[in-house]
C-alpha cells in the first residue's frame, strides 16, 4: 500500500473488494475535468459517493494497538474508492488520521482483549456492555445510511441489521470465532441463526476454506448447499510496517508464542511440544498475550523446565520487533480462521513450528 509510512500489505494474491465504488449520477455525457462537481450554467450537480459500512468488534484505537488491524486494513482500501463508516465499540480510531469515519457504540469492555468469551466468563457483567454494542448497532447503521454493509464476525451481529437495511449489498466477513461460537451452539439454535443470516442478497466471505469446512461439517446438506452457494474464499488484508521501524528484538536467541492466553489457542501443547525437542529448551521461550490460561501456563512452563517469559499483552510495535527477530514462532492454535500472526511470521522471514493437534 502507498503512504507516507511506507508499510506493506501482506496478501495472497491481490484485493477482491466487492462494491464501495464512487457512483455518479449525473449524465453520462457530462463532464469536467478541472472540477469534482459537473456544472449546468450556474448549478452545480454533485457527485454522489457510495458509503460502505464496515461493522467491527476490533479496531485499533491507535497505530500501535494490535487489535483489528486488517479491519482497518480493509477499510482504508475501500476508502480509495468511496466513503467508508466504521462501527465498532471505540471511537478513539479517528484519531489514526485515516480517511475513514469511526462510529462509537459502546461495548468495550465486552469485545476488548482477551475476547468476548474470556471477558465473560471472568466478569460475567460484562454481558451489559456487549448488550450494549448492540442494541446501539440499529440506530447507528441507520444513521450511517449504507449504500453496502460488510459485518465482520456476523454471528450474532448480523442478527441486529435493521430490516430495512436487508435490500442492500451485504457481505459477511468470517474470521474464527464467529464460526466457534455457531458449532458451539444448540443444533437447532445454530440452523435457525444460519437461515436467518442468509437472507438475500446477503454474500458469506471466509477467511480460510479451512474455516469453511469447519462450519459446513456442523450443517445439515441443504443448509450447507445455501451456504455454499452464496459463500466465498478470501484472506484478510494485512498491513505490516517495515523491519526497521520495528521495536526491540529479544535480547536472547528465543522462540515466541503470541495471542490470547484462551483454550483455543492451545498454548500448553506449544509449551509441551517445546520440553519434548532439546535444540528448542536451550532458548527463552517468549509468551506475548494476556487472558485466563495465564497462572496456568506459568506453572505449566516451570513445571517443564523451560524458560517461559510471560510478558503479558504489548503493543504492536513491540509485538512484532520480538517476533521478527525469534529464531522460530510455536502454533498450536484449533480452528483458527486465518491467522495473523502466521502471516506475520512468513512477513519477517520467522520459520514456524506448527504443533499438530492430539
Amino acid at each position: 500500500m502507498q503512504g507516507p509510512s511506507r508499510r506493506t500489505l501482506a496478501n495472497s494474491g491481490p484485493p477482491q473488494i466487492v462494491g464501495g465504488r464512487r457512483q455518479n449520477t449525473t449524465p453520462s455525457d457530462v463532464s469536467s475535468p478541472t472540477s469534482a462537481c459537473p456544472s449546468f450554467g450556474s448549478v452545480r450537480v454533485p457527485q454522489h459517493t457510495s458509503t460502505r459500512v464496515l461493522v467491527t468488534t476490533s479496531y485499533p484505537a491507535h497505530a500501535d494497538d494490535f487489535a483489528g488491524h486488517f479491519v482497518r486494513s480493509e477499510a482504508l482500501e475501500l476508502s480509495r474508492t468511496g466513503d467508508v463508516v466504521v462501527v465498532a465499540p471505540r471511537a478513539k480510531a479517528r484519531h489514526l488520521g485515516d480517511d475513514v469515519r469511526v462510529v462509537e457504540v459502546g461495548g468495550l469492555g465486552a469485545f476488548g482483549p482477551p475476547g468476548l468469551g474470556a471477558n465473560l466468563l471472568r466478569t460475567p457483567w460484562q454481558l451489559a456492555s456487549a448488550a450494549r454494542f448492540f442494541f446501539a448497532l440499529p440506530k447507528a447503521l441507520l444513521d450511517a445510511r449504507p449504500d453496502a454493509l460488510e459485518v465482520h464476525w456476523p454471528f450474532p451481529t448480523a442478527l441486529f441489521v435493521p430490516r430495512s437495511l436487508h435490500a442492500i449489498p451485504t457481505t459477511y466477513v468470517s474470521h474464527g470465532a464467529c464460526v466457534r461460537a455457531l458449532v458451539r451452539a444448540p443444533r437447532r439454535v445454530r440452523a435457525f441463526c444460519i437461515d436467518r443470516l442468509l437472507r438475500p442478497p446477503v454474500r458469506w466471505r471466509f477467511v480460510s476454506v479451512g474455516l469453511r469446512d469447519f462450519l459446513l461439517e456442523h450443517l445439515d446438506r441443504e443448509l450447507a448447499a445455501r451456504v455454499l452457494r452464496q459463500s466465498f474464499i478470501q484472506e484478510p488484508r494485512i498491513e505490516l510496517p517495515p523491519r526497521e521501524t520495528l521495536g526491540r528484538p529479544w535480547p536472547r536467541p528465543a522462540l515466541v508464542l503470541v495471542g490470547r492466553l484462551v483454550p483455543s489457542k492451545c498454548m500448553h501443547l506449544a509449551l509441551c511440544y517445546a520440553a519434548q525437542h532439546e535444540h528448542l529448551r536451550e532458548l527463552d521461550i517468549v509468551m506475548i498475550g494476556d487472558g485466563p490460561m495465564r497462572p496456568r501456563l506459568e506453572a505449566q512452563g516451570s513445571a517443564l523446565g523451560l524458560r517461559l517469559h510471560a510478558t503479558g499483552a504489548l503493543s504492536r510495535g513491540q509485538t512484532l520487533g520480538i517476533l521478527a527477530g525469534a529464531k522460530g514462532l510455536l502454533f498450536a492454535s484449533k480452528a483458527e480462521g486465518c491467522s495473523s500472526v502466521l502471516r506475520e511470521a512468513a512477513h519477517y522471514g520467522v520459520p514456524v513450528h506448527l504443533v499438530e493437534q492430539p
